[in-house]
C-alpha cells in the first residue's frame, strides 16, 4: 500500500474518531435536554394503561409510560410513577388519570387530569420558572413549584349526598399549593394559596365553583385515616424530613389503622350507590348477597384484604 493510500485511510479514521468524540460530547453535555422519561415505579395490585393507537396495556413495575396515556388502578391497588428522577406520583386505588409530560427536564410541563380516586405528589427539587407541575380536576387546578400534597375526588355518594356535584379535596404537608378555581363554562376563577399543614376543598353547582367553608371542609375524610396515604408518606418521609407530620407520628397513625381502623368499602351499580360495608382494617369485604343485575360481577378480589376505603364498582 502506498504512502498515499495510508495517510487518507489514517485521516479517516481520524475524522470518524473524531467525529464519535464530538457526538458523545454533545450527548453529555445535553443530558439535562433529553425526553422526559415516565415510568411505572412501583405497582401493588392491578393496574391498565390506555395507549393511544395500541389499546390497553397491563401495567408493570418499570414500565415506561409516555405522554397522553390513561391510567386505571383498581380496587387494593396502588402504584407509584416517577418524573424525571425527583418528581413522584402516588396514584392510589379506584383512581383514573391521564399523564400529559411535555418539555425536557430543564423545563418540564407536567399535568396530571385526575378523573376519579386521590393521587399523592411529591415534587422533590424546586421548579423553576419555565417548568410547573399541576393536578387538573373538574372544577380545580393545584399548581405548584416544588412540595408534598394529596388531590381527591370525593363523590356524592361518599358524602351521603347523592345527588351533588364531586367535591376536590386538597391536603399539604410541605410547601404550598396555588388553587385555582374552574368553572362550569371553563373559566378560571378566585385562587387559593394552601401551605403545609392546611387543606381545602372545592365544590361546584350550576352557578359555579367554590371554596368550601372551614365548616364544610371539617366534614370530609380525614386523609390521615386512609393505610394508603399514609404509606405514601412514609416513602417520602424517608426522601424529605420536613413534612407537617413526623416519621413518629405517621408510625403511630398506621398502628392505629391496623389495630382498630374500620374501612368503608362502597358498592357502585348504575352509577348509584348499591350497598356499604364496614370491614375491620386487614380484613376481606364480603361479596354482597344481592347482584344488581343477572349478569356482571363486581371488580374487586374478595379474597384480598382491604387497607383503606375502598369503591366497588359492578361490571356488566
Amino acid at each position: 500500500m502506498s504512502g498515499k493510500k495510508k495517510i487518507i485511510i489514517g485521516s479517516s479514521v481520524a475524522a470518524a474518531v473524531v467525529a464519535a468524540l464530538v457526538i458523545t460530547l454533545i450527548a453529555v453535555f445535553n443530558k439535562e435536554e433529553a425526553y422526559r422519561v415516565i415510568k411505572v415505579m412501583e405497582i401493588d395490585g392491578t393496574a391498565v394503561v390506555d395507549r393511544e393507537n395500541v389499546g390497553e396495556l397491563q401495567a408493570y413495575s418499570g414500565m415506561t409510560l409516555q405522554s397522553g396515556d390513561k391510567l386505571s388502578v383498581a380496587s387494593n391497588s396502588m402504584l407509584v410513577l416517577q418524573m424525571d428522577d425527583d418528581k413522584y406520583a402516588y396514584v392510589e386505588q379506584d383512581s383514573i388519570l391521564t399523564m400529559v409530560a411535555e418539555g425536557t427536564s430543564r423545563d418540564s410541563k407536567t399535568i396530571i387530569e385526575l378523573e376519579r380516586g386521590a393521587i399523592t405528589s411529591h415534587v422533590e427539587n424546586k421548579l423553576n420558572d419555565s417548568s410547573s407541575y399541576e393536578v387538573h380536576t373538574q372544577n380545580s387546578v393545584m399548581a405548584v413549584r416544588g412540595t408534598v400534597y394529596r388531590v381527591n375526588i370525593c363523590e356524592p355518594a361518599q358524602l351521603g349526598n347523592d345527588g351533588g356535584e364531586p367535591i376536590v379535596q386538597l391536603s399539604v404537608w410541605d410547601g404550598e399549593v396555588l388553587a385555582t378555581l374552574i368553572h362550569p363554562n371553563g373559566e378560571t376563577g378566585a385562587e387559593k394559596t394552601v401551605s403545609a399543614g392546611q387543606s381545602a376543598a372545592v365544590g361546584s353547582d350550576a352557578s359555579g365553583s367554590f371554596f368550601l367553608s372551614d365548616a364544610d371542609l371539617s366534614k370530609l375524610p380525614i386523609p390521615e385515616e386512609d393505610m394508603q396515604v399514609l404509606k405514601a408518606l412514609q416513602d417520602i418521609i424517608e426522601r424529605e424530613d420536613n413534612l407537617s407530620v413526623t416519621k413518629e407520628e405517621l408510625a403511630e397513625m398506621v398502628e392505629i389503622l391496623e389495630n382498630e381502623g374500620i374501612c368503608d368499602v362502597y358498592f357502585y351499580a348504575n352509577g348509584k350507590l348499591f350497598g356499604v360495608q364496614q370491614v375491620q382494617f386487614g380484613e376481606c369485604p364480603q361479596k354482597p348477597g344481592l347482584s344488581p343485575s343477572d349478569s356482571g360481577a363486581w371488580n374487586i378480589d374478595f379474597d384480598k384484604p382491604v387497607t383503606g376505603i375502598t369503591e366497588v364498582y359492578w361490571i356488566e
